[in-house]
């Protein structure tokens, strides 16, 4: 091939670096067409320079470039943590300093990992965006039903009972129709429909088992409504732990949730080795406050129990973000101080679905005011005697421990 016009950068002196440096209107532009660099690497030169003018940018030009080409030739790389780079110079305050043929397979394992997580990440949010569908039809028909059942409908049927009851010894037999005063309402007439056939105490007690049907199917439609809210609540605390799981372990052990709860099959053979994987990372995140107290922060909904009512003890304080699904948080000890309450309250705002808020109001009480409610999924709670504050949501990753 024809030989480039771009100057191989392992080849360069001073010299030369200053006549190519000098050869354009500007000295990015003089680098790009005159030395064979990469994107990242010309803008990291550039970012070096920063706001420096005329001689001493290219001197700084000269000097990032010779580091680049030093650590490229010691085989020395850097891998960027944060941005899922592998260069020879550090991009950020994550990057990790490593034998480059080592910076370069840590990059394709992490892409891997990255790849792994994202395609189950896509296949839980499927099975339950799926299941979440089904619920909201569920919810949409028992409300229709409860809207049918409610009213004035059985208290009517009820009003019937115990007027044809107050009337009784006055009704005809073989009368198909009671107009009287109705006793409930001053000043108005009440027309009851009567069987002819069927004696008025008779027609009065069908009137109360038709009121009282009536009152039943509305109790457990009621009840069906809230059971089916609880199981949504719960299916978008599920949601927003796929969403948040930062680990592939922990949306393994997510995996293992949905397959208890019957919203995935098991699958094959690999799902058992993946589940005792799962289950050698602690089910939550342990963050140590700076005098020492422990906050645990559940990473899933069997996470949130285990911290909830296994690990935390009554007197320790529990935290939650109001209103949105999150992790449980525990704060153990006795005796905060403000401070120590205020980071396990940042910890509840930052591992819940309003983590990008800049505020977010965080309840929080003693644990033994935290209840499962009976027959209730996991991660739901009723709570007492809370308090709220409002705090800016913080990760806190340098005080993890």
């Amino acid at each position: 091939p024809p030989p480039m016009p771009k100057r191989d950068p392992f080849t360069l002196n001073r010299q030369l670096f200053l006549e190519i440096a000098t050869s354009s209107s500007t000295l990015e532009e003089a680098l790009r067409e005159g030395i064979s660099l990469p994107g990242y690497a010309l803008k990291e030169v550039m970012q070096q320079v920063g706001s420096k003018e005329g001689p001493e940018a290219i001197l700084a030009a000269w000097e990032t470039l010779k580091t680049m080409v030093s650590h490229t030739r010691r085989r020395r790389g850097y891998l960027s943590t944060r941005r899922g780079l592998c260069t020879p110079f550090p991009v950020d305050v994550d990057s990790t300093e490593l034998p480059i043929l080592k910076a370069v397979e840590r990059f394709f394992e992490e892409r891997q990992r990255r790849e792994a997580l994202d395609a189950l990440r896509r296949e839980l949010n499927k099975a339950i965006n799926r299941k979440i569908k089904s619920i909201d039809k569920a919810l949409t028909k028992e409300r229709v039903k409860s809207l049918e059942y409610a009213g004035e409908e059985a208290q009517r049927y009820q009003r019937w009972g115990e007027v044809i009851l107050i009337h009784l010894k006055e009704i005809p037999r073989g009368c198909s129709v009671l107009e009287v005063d109705d006793p409930f309402e001053t000043g108005k007439t009440i027309s009851i429909p009567l069987a002819r056939d069927v004696p008025p105490a008779q027609t009065a007690q069908n009137y109360f088992n038709r009121a009282a049907k009536i009152r039943r199917k509305q109790h457990a439609a009621s009840k069906r409504i809230e059971e089916l809210g609880r199981i949504r609540e719960f299916l978008e605390s599920l949601s927003w732990s796929v969403e948040s799981a930062e680990e592939l372990e922990e949306l393994k052990a997510l995996r293992e949730e949905l397959v208890k709860e019957g919203l995935m099959e098991k699958g094959r053979s690999k799902a058992k080795k993946s589940e005792k994987k799962a289950s050698r990372i602690l089910p939550y995140r342990i963050f140590t406050t700076p005098s020492g107290k422990q906050c645990l922060v559940g990473r899933h909904p069997k996470g949130n129990e285990e911290v909830t009512f296994k690990v935390a003890s009554r007197f320790d304080l529990w935290f939650h973000a109001r209103d949105f699904p999150g992790s449980h948080v525990v704060l153990r000890g006795k005796d905060p101080s403000e401070k120590e309450i205020e980071m396990a309250a940042s910890l509840a705002a930052y591992f819940s679905k309003a983590r990008n808020s800049p505020k977010v109001e965080v309840v929080y009480t003693q644990r033994r005011y935290v209840k499962r409610p009976p027959g209730a999924p996991r991660g739901f709670v009723l709570y007492s005697k809370e308090r709220s504050i409002s705090v800016k949501p913080n990760s806190h990753h340098e005080k993890e421990a």
